[in-house]
């Protein structure tokens, strides 16, 4: 069952992608893996791999040799759950380089929406603060029907139990439609973009008819009556990822802070 917060959108903007940081959740599930992957078969031999254990507390938690604790895991669960986010990524990444299971840690990654993947051995970055900047925005200076639906389409995209990709995906083309209302009077997104080329209501700075029709096709795989916001087949399901969800959010946010902008260029409230 949802919290009262995930019920009502009162979900932080930076839970879409964890970019320069690690939550809790997510160092919870990184420590239970690591655990069950390296830590439980070094206890049942722990000779063998007494080097690899020492190397990771001297060369990756700057203790020293001679304090080598009995009870190593324990100090590595308190590390872990406490040290600075990318400190742990180096653990991990070393952790994999001497048995790999970056598959398996891919999958918490995706689970809990960090911005980091396992990459041919390396954890590299697939997100950057600077699209986090833009839903920010989007949701702080949009009217109470954007940041509802743009805060609907952040709750579905980062449920970390039951994420719902496709409807995250509505509610995102939602918010658009929502902003474009009172601009152009039209309540879809086609209709308004059909306004915006015809009124030139964007102060002439990005009315071209091809800039407004790629928005149109962007969103239109979507909008019409066999894609996604209809319940149709044109999209397939398994097409309707994490990523491709999280993209629409960024780019409608991006364009709702595109027309703040150029209304406020225009003085129009």
């Amino acid at each position: 069952m949802q919290s009262f917060s995930e019920r009502y959108g009162h979900v932080p903007v930076r839970s879409v992608v964890q970019v320069g940081q690690m939550d809790s959740p997510l160092r919870t599930e990184l420590w239970n893996l690591t655990h069950q992957l390296y830590v439980k078969p070094v206890q049942a031999s722990y000779g063998a791999d007494f080097d690899h254990l020492q190397y990771i507390w001297t060369g990756l938690m700057g203790k020293e040799i001679d304090r080598f604790p009995p009870f190593f895991h324990n100090e590595l669960k308190q590390w872990t759950l406490s040290e600075e986010w990318n400190r742990v990524y180096d653990l991990l990444e070393y952790l994999t380089f001497h048995k790999d299971h970056s598959d398996l840690y891919n999958e918490v990654l995706v689970k809990h929406l960090a911005g980091y993947r396992f990459l041919n051995g390396c954890i590299v970055p697939i997100s950057d603060s600077h699209e986090i900047t833009e839903i920010e925005a989007a949701v702080t200076t949009g009217s109470d029907p954007v940041k509802h639906h743009l805060q609907q389409a952040i709750q579905l995209l980062s449920d970390r139990d039951t994420p719902d990709y496709p409807n995250s995906i509505k509610e995102s083309i939602a918010a658009v439609e929502a902003f474009l209302v009172p601009i152009t009077g039209k309540n879809t997104l086609g209709q308004a973009l059909t306004e915006l080329k015809s009124k030139r209501v964007a102060a002439g700075r990005f009315e071209h008819r091809a800039l407004l029709g790629a928005w149109s096709q962007l969103y239109g795989w979507s909008s019409d009556e066999s894609g996604i916001r209809h319940g149709g087949e044109t999209v397939p399901h398994e097409a309707i990822t994490q990523a491709l969800a999280r993209y629409v959010l960024i780019t409608c946010s991006a364009f709702i802070n595109l027309m703040t902008a150029e209304q406020a260029a225009l003085g129009t409230p």
